[in-house]
């Protein structure tokens, strides 16, 4: 008989609510009607939630979910399917040990944290997508795309940070308490 403790069986459940997460975040991203654009922008509800999924996991979780919502991305843009996700899966494993071992887990950290990932991941995004596929206006794309893009994803990151540590801490706290 296979016996499973309730520390996995709430690891697994807690899993299970960030991938129904994801999933509901990628529909919401990809319905133009839900969210409004601003200046020509439209959010990437998936970056935060990975960042908050990353810091909030070990490391290994965190790859595993990089390489999830990497899939998602590289499924809605449709070029070079892949490169999102080897690139999700190497920071996954950067922010899982980063704050595991040596950073303390708050709303600061965090926010620095999107502060640097965010443009970051726009930034090969760019690259990728525009740049080296030869797009006619670079400059258009840069600043009346990805700049409003990049703005209004760390101004919602907020939302999805706490939302995910809601989820984290609960489930800890009643894995703690029983």
């Amino acid at each position: 008989m296979i016996v499973i403790s309730k520390k996995v069986l709430m690891d697994v459940a807690r899993w299970f609510v960030y991938f129904l997460e994801i999933v509901f975040l990628y529909a919401l991203e990809r319905s133009y009607n839900l969210i409004p654009e601003v200046f020509g922008g439209r959010p990437l509800i998936l970056i935060p939630a990975f960042i908050t999924i990353a810091i909030f996991e070990k490391e290994y979780a965190s790859m595993v979910f990089g390489i999830i919502i990497g899939c998602f991305l590289d499924v809605s843009i449709g070029n070079f399917v892949g490169i999102q996700a080897i690139f999700l899966f190497i920071i996954g494993y950067i922010l899982g040990v980063l704050f595991t071992y040596f950073v303390n887990l708050n709303f600061v950290t965090f926010f620095f944290t999107s502060l640097i990932i965010i443009p970051l991941t726009f930034g090969y995004r760019f690259l990728f997508f525009y740049i080296i596929p030869g797009f006619n206006n670079v400059q258009y794309a840069l600043l009346y795309h990805l700049v409003p893009s990049v703005c209004y994803t760390v101004v919602i990151s907020p939302v999805v940070y706490f939302v995910n540590r809601y989820v984290a801490y609960w489930v800890r706290f009643r894995k703690a308490g029983a």
